[in-house]
């Protein structure tokens, strides 16, 4: 019995604490080049990986089936329509603490091509919008506004 105590109680001492781990997924859209924003702080254009943490709690299985409860949050992975390109942008929310697969989770988006001049308008109130929401410069909306009409 006495054995028995030191066991006991070094387990509970490594089951209490928390849990993180990282869950890198990879970002693809077609076309590429569309910008990533998650929880709306810009992370890079398409194709590219981001890494969202998974954060867990040693609760007891009193608490809940596995014992850990999750204390991260869902991150907003948000995808915006890359330049001559229309469409509005994409959104989901990931939870990084769901992925238990062995393979890279990846995330997909698709955006429409810009073919006629007739779209030129509506590219051009797309980029007003995101100057508009501070997602672009007015330095970076003149740049692109040039793009366009080239």
């Amino acid at each position: 019995m006495f054995i028995l105590k030191p066991i006991i109680i070094t387990t509970l001492l490594f089951l209490s604490g928390c849990s993180t781990n990282k869950v890198v997924f990879s970002v693809q859209s077609s076309p590429s080049n569309a910008q990533i924003d998650v929880n709306g702080k810009e992370k890079g254009v398409t194709p590219t990986k981001i890494s969202l943490e998974c954060s867990k709690e040693w609760v007891g299985i009193m608490v809940t089936p596995t014992g850990w409860l999750r204390t991260s949050d869902l991150y907003e992975i948000k995808v915006h329509p890359p330049l001559g390109h229309h469409g509005q942008s994409q959104s989901q929310f990931i939870d990084p603490c769901k992925w238990s697969g062995k393979y890279q989770p990846t995330l997909n988006y698709e955006f429409s091509i810009i073919t006629s001049k007739d779209n030129l308008t509506e590219s051009i109130r797309s980029l007003k919008i995101l100057r508009d929401q501070n997602i672009l410069t007015e330095k970076e909306y003149k740049q692109k506004l040039l793009q366009l009409v080239e």
